[in-house]
């Protein structure tokens, strides 16, 4: 069954309405357009206590999984000196974001790769949305971030489509190969 993903925010909207009666629901604003709401009185899927960040901080490891993220997107570089990711987010096709994987590099490490669908969907926070992320940890991640995942979507026969994951309130959905989507990467 494929939801309508405005039914879906509308839904959320009035379930963050009625849980903000029984729980704290904080409004997050970021840089740029981006506004996260949680839920803090609630337990917390993606918390900063589930992540260890890397001494130059430009990755991080995933303890509940063992996978080590970089915390900036394709494109940016994380500064140590400002906390944050600085550079624009690129947005490439399927192809691309494997090739680019072979040059990147995040904490001296250069054997990064795209995630599978399961791997990104294991970042979602629960609490969260726009983006159901834990921006703190994955800082470059704004409300409606969509990356590619390395899995294909072999419920169609041609092969030119994968799954991505869509950060505002973590979805999964199938896309082109070759639509130009942002890259957020891993290693093992």
């Amino acid at each position: 069954m494929k939801l309508n993903p405005t039914i879906l925010a509308v839904a959320l909207a009035g379930s963050t309405f009625a849980m903000s009666a029984i729980a704290q629901v904080e409004t997050v604003r970021g840089v740029g357009s981006n506004t996260q709401h949680c839920v803090y009185n609630v337990k917390g899927t993606a918390d900063n206590a589930r992540f260890s960040i890397s001494e130059d901080g430009a990755s991080v490891l995933d303890n509940k999984t063992g996978l080590t993220w970089a915390r900036c997107d394709l494109g940016q570089a994380w500064s140590e000196e400002q906390g944050r990711c600085l550079g624009e987010q690129e947005e490439v096709s399927w192809l691309q974001a494997h090739k680019s994987a072979e040059s990147y590099s995040a904490s001296g490490q250069s054997d990064w790769r795209v995630p599978n669908i399961k791997e990104l969907y294991s970042l979602v926070e629960e609490r969260c949305a726009g983006p159901a992320m834990n921006t703190q940890v994955f800082p470059s991640t704004f409300y409606a971030d969509i990356y590619f995942s390395s899995t294909i979507n072999n419920l169609k026969a041609t092969g030119d489509s994968a799954y991505a994951f869509f950060s505002r309130l973590g979805q999964i959905q199938s896309v082109d190969k070759d639509s130009l989507l942002k890259v957020k990467y891993v290693r093992d």
